[in-house]
């Protein structure tokens, strides 16, 4: 994978952004550590995005400037501050940095699949679910939890578009598509679903297109 800053540019273009919002004057040893483990998973990840802007001259290509793919990459290198160098207060300062940036709001100890896209950071909202691979996620969308502290569970090729919302004890199956506003709540969805509306309006077909690979490549051995 290529990339627009070379490691040790992104490290200190990082570090400066943190720094610049927390002037604290903490120390964090391993920082250069979880840059570039997050840029491992950064590189897995985007090699089954199909989307045109994720390369250049047809190779895989991480733009820093990309506010997507920087999304993606501040959030692996928060799980990865929390959960492999058990920095808790780096792990803070990069999930309230994509906070702050990217208006994408998602714990350090949130587990996102290793393989999703983002399209548009902006009010997205990711609470403790239990995610699968080949996830995507657009603006203003939100995954949460019911009165009773109930998450979902989503399957694999889960598309949610705009503003959608899958909440509670919903469990939704592989390969369906949330569609624009739609509201999901204490609701299973089958497989290869189409979902329109919200509670009593909610409206459940079967989807005849194969949405999936407009956003990935390589799935084929996947499904």
């Amino acid at each position: 994978m290529q990339s627009s800053l070379s490691i040790e540019k992104l490290s200190l273009y990082l570090k400066s952004q943190l720094d610049y919002q927390f002037p604290d004057g903490d120390v964090h040893p391993d920082f250069n550590n979880v840059v570039a483990a997050a840029l491992s998973k950064v590189k897995y990840c985007f090699g089954f995005v199909n989307l045109n802007h994720y390369y250049k001259n047809g190779i895989l290509y991480f733009n820093h400037l990309n506010s997507d793919q920087y999304t993606v990459f501040v959030y692996y290198a928060s799980n990865i501050a929390y959960e492999v160098f058990n920095d808790t207060a780096l792990a803070s300062k990069l999930f309230y940095l994509n906070k702050s940036l990217n208006q994408f709001h998602c714990m350090y100890d949130t587990k996102l699949p290793d393989i999703f896209v983002i399209i548009h950071s902006t009010g997205i909202v990711l609470g403790k679910a239990k995610y699968s691979d080949f996830l995507v996620v657009s603006h203003h969308c939100t995954v949460g939890a019911n009165a009773n502290l109930e998450y979902p569970t989503m399957d694999r090729f889960t598309i949610m578009y705009p503003y959608s919302s899958i909440i509670g004890r919903s469990k939704v199956s592989d390969n369906v598509c949330i569609s624009n506003g739609s509201y999901v709540n204490n609701v299973d969805l089958p497989s290869g679903s189409l979902v329109f509306g919200s509670g009593l309006d909610l409206n459940i077909k079967r989807d005849k297109k194969v949405r999936s690979n407009y956003f990935f490549r390589g799935i084929e051995d996947e499904k």
